[in-house]
């Protein structure tokens, strides 16, 4: 059994993929307790971030954006920040300002949902609390297909995947159900659509780093 740290309050079992049961389980099979993903780095306020080095700041946002802390060297030069929406706004206006070839890359590191990066155990503990939370680790047969199905046509389809912020989501069906919708979409509206969700997921990160009830 691998573990992660008691402040996650995530408890990691293991890399399984068993078809032969009623659902299709991926891992990481995730138990809750507590509060979900408490961060280690959990900060009293924003002048400790403005106060912080390079490597600290760094740390700090470690995860905040997916596999990508190329916008958080970025929004470093940006300090002060007067609040933690003027920290997003930051984050997101370095990815704004980015090459199209470095948004796709970020759209890029992020995982599918229940593809390989769950099956491989590859996801970030902050994504994998994220699909954990609506039970994309746990499907029935027919989840687990139509996933794997919208995944492969929207990843040929676009050069991504599909981004959605699951803090948005009261179900999983709710998610399936814009994938089905999104799909259809021309390749400008998805980058636009990647954008406004990685937004929300950034959001939803820093607010759980700072401690901020989700509203």
């Amino acid at each position: 059994m691998l573990n992660f740290s008691a402040a996650h309050d995530v408890e990691i079992i293991t890399s399984i993929v068993d078809r032969d049961c009623a659902t299709t389980r991926l891992w990481p099979l995730v138990r809750w307790s507590g509060d979900m993903l408490r961060m280690d780095h959990r900060l009293q306020d924003v002048e400790s971030l403005n106060a912080a080095d390079c490597d600290g700041f760094l740390s700090v946002l470690n995860g905040v954006v997916e596999h990508s802390p190329w916008v958080a060297e970025r929004a470093f030069a940006q300090r002060p920040f007067a609040t933690i929406a003027s920290l997003h706004s930051a984050l997101m206006q370095c990815i704004k300002e980015a090459s199209r070839a470095e948004r796709i890359a970020l759209f890029n590191a992020h995982p599918e949902l229940a593809g390989r990066e769950a099956v491989e155990g590859a996801m970030t503990p902050e994504s994998t609390g994220e699909q954990g939370r609506l039970g994309l680790t746990s499907l029935s047969h027919e989840e687990f297909r139509e996933l794997s199905d919208l995944n492969r046509l929207y990843r040929e389809k676009f050069g991504f995947p599909f981004i959605a912020a699951l803090r948005l989501h009261p179900t999983r069906q709710s998610v399936i159900a814009t994938f089905r919708e999104r799909i259809d979409n021309d390749s400008e509206t998805e980058i636009a659509n990647a954008i406004s969700q990685i937004a929300e997921i950034v959001r939803g990160r820093l607010d759980r780093i700072f401690g901020i009830e989700a509203g």
